[in-house]
């Protein structure tokens, strides 16, 4: 179970964190082009598109998320002590972007959009937490267990 929990959180929390860049990019890059595009724009015209200050922010989100993700991989076989904060850490900046990212319509040759990138994100991130928690409570439990037999 152990290595199965090792697998799960390298696998899971690179491809998360690698979503997470896509999705920060690209609702950057969606973010200027909206800007580009609404620049002297009517407020009616304005106030229909999706809030640019919302794609900056679930993108500042997404990276911290992505960036916690791949310092939970280095805690995984280090300080597993601070894995389960860690490991909640991810989860919750993975759910608050998607929360913080507006709905964007994307044609056909767009790709995903950010918000849809950053539920990708987090559910790779979900499994690779609990992965990485697995791997701590294993590796507790036999530390705990030594413990106890080398003070008997």
């Amino acid at each position: 179970m152990k290595t199965l929990g090792l697998v799960l959180a390298v696998i899971f929390l690179l491809l998360g964190s690698l979503v997470g860049v896509l999705g920060t990019n690209k609702s950057m890059d969606t973010a200027s082009d909206i800007d580009k595009v609404l620049k002297g724009a009517p407020a009616a015209v304005k106030s229909m598109a999706p809030s640019t200050s919302r794609l900056r922010a679930g993108g500042v989100v997404g990276i911290l998320a992505a960036m916690a993700s791949l310092g939970l991989i280095v805690l995984t076989f280090t300080k597993k002590n601070l894995v389960p904060k860690v490991a909640i850490a991810v989860v919750v900046l993975s759910a608050l972007a998607i929360i913080i990212y507006p709905k964007v319509p994307t044609g056909p040759t767009d790709g995903m959009a950010p918000r849809t990138q950053a539920i990708v994100a987090a559910v790779m991130a979900l499994i690779g937490a609990g992965g990485a928690f697995l791997n701590f409570k294993k590796s507790d439990e036999a530390g705990h267990g030594a413990a106890v037999r080398s003070a008997a």
